[in-house]
């Protein structure tokens, strides 16, 4: 299971949403409001490495929706006399999508980096209180900001590397003149198929994470912001139930063909739905790239 490492010194990349107690309770967001159950993620901890901090890719799912609740919390404060809070609150959707960039590797070639870009001009904007931004645009740009992250997650369930495990009946050892010998052999070859079992198994649920959580951030960016897209693409028929250790290989190697099939059409989705508000926003095509 791949790890970063990142020296202690230098650890300053983990972000997190602030839902301060002090904020103005919306009407949406009384304590009688039953807000949406989303699927959650857990995962073994990474071992400790002394010295380090030790980030595993699994560390980050807990966090995987707090994006979108940043979204809400800008969407709440619209039209709210605090202007500095809700500068605040853009900011830090900033930084969730220059993490979200990060952790798909863009390199700011994904236009994930100018939407994060354009929250933190929105908000110094707000603060000088020289421009007066219209409700209706501080809307379209968490709508972008939620594209903007769904692309993120297919960017990185695209990377997701599977190759089927195939039995190695070849001998490694030039000697297999004894059962001995034959039988150590037969048990390395199938310990190794396991193993590559259990990846191939491993990075399929993976990807259908990714795909999933797009599938939310899609679905939020209709219902939040309009948008019109095929109802298939969010339908959770393949992505809804999780793979374990008690999932067989046949079933891994079934649901893949599924998983990328949706994968590329929410792909081809996200990016059109996503070209077509920046340039609405005003985000020039040499921005959003």
């Amino acid at each position: 299971m791949p790890n970063f490492l990142v020296g202690s010194a230098r650890f300053g990349i983990l972000v997190t949403a602030v839902l301060a107690a002090s904020l103005p309770l919306a009407a949406e967001d009384s304590p009688n409001t039953i807000k949406p159950q989303r699927p959650k993620f857990y995962d073994a901890r990474p071992q400790e490495a002394t010295g380090w901090v030790t980030i595993d890719k699994t560390t980050f799912w807990p966090l995987c929706y707090e994006a979108l609740e940043q979204t809400e919390t800008v969407r709440a404060l619209i039209g709210s006399e605090d202007k500095e809070q809700l500068a605040d609150e853009l900011d830090k959707c900033a930084a969730w999508l220059n993490l979200a960039a990060s952790a798909a590797m863009t390199r700011g070639e994904a236009g994930v980096v100018p939407i994060a870009s354009e929250c933190v001009y929105v908000a110094d904007r707000i603060r000088s209180g020289k421009v007066n931004v219209e409700p209706a645009e501080i809307q379209q740009l968490m709508t972008l900001c939620l594209l903007g992250i769904a692309k993120s997650h297919l960017i990185r369930a695209e990377d997701v590397e599977q190759s089927s495990p195939v039995r190695d009946a070849t001998p490694k050892s030039k000697n297999t003149n004894t059962a001995a010998v034959r039988e150590a052999e037969k048990e390395i070859a199938e310990a190794r198929y396991q193993a590559n079992e259990a990846k191939y198994i491993y990075v399929t649920e993976q990807l259908r994470r990714h795909i999933f959580v797009s599938q939310t951030y899609l679905q939020a960016a209709v219902d939040d912001g309009g948008l019109q897209v095929e109802p298939k693409l969010l339908s959770d028929e393949f992505t809804a139930k999780p793979l374990t250790k008690d999932t067989s290989l046949d079933e891994a190697v079934e649901l893949v063909d599924s998983l990328r099939t949706l994968h590329e059409r929410l792909f081809d989705t996200v990016e059109t739905q996503r070209r077509n508000l920046a340039k609405t926003l005003g985000i020039s095509d040499d921005d959003i790239q």
